[in-house]
């Protein structure tokens, strides 16, 4: 089982999994225990708790590694089906909270997908007909 506070690693390995290996994946709940109300800086807002959910992240100095939700954010598509709850968002505040961190995750999934799309071309036209590259070195 997985937690907010399992390696950085663990999750990149994990995601990586289900990219690559899942490419029909078309669903994804992700279910996050109660401990995060009290580690994650929600009084930050929800890009915050999105970049570092457990505050005794490094944040600044070390090695820099993405949280558990921008691991998450990968696996985009406006085919996804994504919710996330959180365990014992039993008051107003804590459902208002869950679900704008998962409002915020969705829109990062769907900047990754937009921002794939303008990297490829689908006109089919042929902007180069002809290209020379010389080495200079040697």
């Amino acid at each position: 089982m997985l937690s907010f506070t399992t390696k950085p690693s663990e999750w990149r390995h994990l995601l990586n999994i289900l990219i690559f290996a899942c490419p029909g994946l078309r669903s994804c709940e992700l279910v996050i225990d109660a401990s995060i109300w009290a580690s994650a800086p929600w009084d930050l807002g929800a890009q915050e708790v999105f970049l570092h959910p457990n505050s005794y992240e490094p944040r600044d100095g070390g090695k820099s590694h993405r949280s558990f939700l921008q691991h998450v954010a990968r696996l985009c598509g406006s085919s996804m089906r994504f919710s996330l709850r959180i365990l014992e968002a039993n008051t107003e505040e804590r459902r208002r909270r869950q679900g704008m961190l998962e409002h915020y995750v969705r829109g990062v999934m769907m900047e990754r997908e937009l921002e794939a799309r303008k990297r490829e071309c689908l006109c089919g036209k042929v902007k180069l007909k002809r290209a020379c590259m010389r080495d200079w070195g040697a």
